[in-house]
């Protein structure tokens, strides 16, 4: 897990409402290294934090989240208060397609160890994929995550909200319904 540094982009304030709730999107919690989901947890000075994948370290009775390392909070842990990684967030930027088949998507991981796995797109509650450029038939291009549906098109207005009509995404000459990364 990275250490909190301050985000290169914009970061999305992650907010808990609820212990247990999931908060996201969080870096490298998620599978494969990619971004993923926390969960809303106490900390001993009250009010939820989002704690990032994985477990509290063992108890030390820590007292304040000051006694905790950078990027961890004082939390309730079994047996004793432990120090618990926070959720680093990830950034949010605008999705930019340049070329087809170049990965995209909207959730930035600045500490990617490969340009190929810097974007991702999130496609469930917690889960991230990575999206690429595909044409559409109206000539652009759109970041696709996932793939697409067995319903042809000739246009995205066919589509619906969140899809697109991608341009021979089922071979030369059928177009199908895509799904947007968003």
């Amino acid at each position: 897990m990275p250490t909190a540094q301050a985000c290169p982009t914009e970061c999305t304030p992650i907010t808990c409402a609820a212990q247990g709730d999931l908060c996201e999107p969080c870096l490298g919690a998620g599978r494969l290294g990619s971004p993923g989901a926390g969960v809303c947890e106490p900390g001993v000075e009250g009010g939820l934090r989002c704690q990032a994948g994985g477990s509290c370290l063992e108890p030390n009775n820590c007292t304040s989240s000051a006694q905790c390392p950078a990027g961890q909070f004082c939390g309730p842990s079994n047996g004793g208060n432990a120090c618990c990684p926070l959720c680093q967030p990830a950034p949010r930027l605008a999705i930019k397609c340049s070329s087809q088949g170049d990965f995209c998507g909207d959730v930035l991981d600045p500490y990617a160890p490969n340009a190929s796995q810097e974007y991702w797109c999130r496609t469930g509650p917690g889960f991230y994929d990575q999206g690429f450029c595909e044409p559409t038939t109206e000539g652009d291009l759109r970041c696709q995550a996932l793939g697409c549906l067995s319903t042809t098109c000739t246009s995205s207005g066919e589509c619906g909200s969140g899809f697109f009509c991608g341009r021979d995404a089922g071979g030369s000459g059928v177009n199908l319904c895509c799904p947007l990364c968003q």
